[in-house]
């Protein structure tokens, strides 16, 4: 039993609730079977429907955990996580999707680490993959994190927001999450995270994610789509600038151009001039003296045309590809 703390909690779980009456309760659950009980959780709801703040109410209510619930009119994720971490209290915080689950011993597993670890350092987890009630084997978080984090994570992110325990005071330094993006929100946090530097050690039990279905095919994109690669443009622009601000652009500007030039690939299938935006960021970034994605993706245009490119680019040969060329060197920064 965990009764409601008149104490400063260790941990603080934050969750934004958007409809997710019949999800969240699976959560609760998660979190209650946490063999590391010395925590709090805050709930942020999102202009839910009545019977999602009915479930909230009744899990507010539950004497074996510790719990704090603030309703909103619909705000988005990104205010919710925002608010939540404003009235938290712990000195680590975790970010929990309403409809994700947490290993047994995740908590405690991450909290031994980060209170044995110099700070500041973040506890990373792999992810486990639940699709139709179905869990996948956890997918490695890959262990460059320890030795270069932000580079590491801008040529291939392998955790996810609900994978990581923070230090209060990181969350803090950087201003939270964005409220002005609508996609690529914990790309973007975890990007200005890393910038800060701190260590990374990593967990082994793991974060489950849930998802709810595959990626859309290449055919059924829509138009209303736009607004997810505006959001990753303005993410990405936005780090751009932060990093020239801190004078580490060029230390990290071959990795963020090939940011752009994945996104800009996805992006083909919509619209190829907006696409265009990505590539020309690209080709400034990582000038043509290295081998990066830009040059890559043109070309492939050039070999198999705009809308063939980008539908290879969403498909799983893509992704294998990538990671070869990735192990032989052949993505990478390499001086001609």
């Amino acid at each position: 039993m965990n009764p409601k703390l008149d104490n400063i909690p260790k941990i603080s779980v934050i969750t934004p609730c958007f409809n997710a009456g019949n999800l969240i309760e699976e959560l609760a659950q998660s979190l209650q079977q946490q063999t590391f009980k010395d925590f709090e959780w805050c709930i942020i709801d999102d202009g839910s429907e009545q019977e999602t703040r009915d479930v909230l109410a009744k899990i507010n209510d539950r004497k074996d955990l510790n719990t704090k619930l603030a309703l909103h009119e619909k705000r988005g994720g990104n205010f919710c996580r925002n608010h939540g971490f404003e009235i938290s209290d712990a000195p680590y915080v975790k970010f929990v999707d309403a409809d994700d689950l947490l290993e047994p011993d995740l908590l405690q597993q991450q909290f031994d680490i980060i209170e044995n670890a110099p700070m500041p350092t973040v506890v990373v987890s792999p992810t486990k993959i639940m699709m139709e009630g179905k869990i996948g084997r956890a997918s490695a978080v890959n262990v460059d994190l320890k030795s270069d984090p932000l580079r590491s994570f801008l040529i291939h992110p392998t955790f996810m927001h609900g994978g990581c325990l923070l230090p209060r005071k990181i969350v803090n330094d950087i201003g939270g999450w964005d409220d002005e993006l609508t996609a690529g929100q914990d790309l973007d946090f975890f990007r200005r995270v890393l910038l800060a530097e701190p260590a990374v050690q990593i967990a082994e039990s793991a974060f489950i994610y849930r998802q709810h279905q595959a990626a859309p095919r290449i055919s059924k994109l829509a138009k209303g789509q736009h607004n997810k690669f505006r959001s990753h443009l303005l993410g990405l622009n936005k780090f751009q600038q932060l990093l020239q601000e801190n004078n580490r652009l060029e230390q990290y500007a071959v990795e963020l151009a090939k940011n752009y030039d994945i996104w800009g690939m996805k992006a083909i299938a919509l619209d190829i001039p907006f696409a265009d935006q990505f590539f020309e960021t690209a080709k400034t970034l990582s000038p043509a003296k290295y081998r990066s994605g830009s040059r890559y993706s043109q070309k492939l245009r050039s070999v198999i045309g705009d809308r063939l490119t980008g539908k290879l680019m969403r498909s799983s040969v893509w992704r294998v590809t990538h990671r070869k060329l990735n192990s032989i060197g052949l993505w990478g920064a390499k001086t001609s």
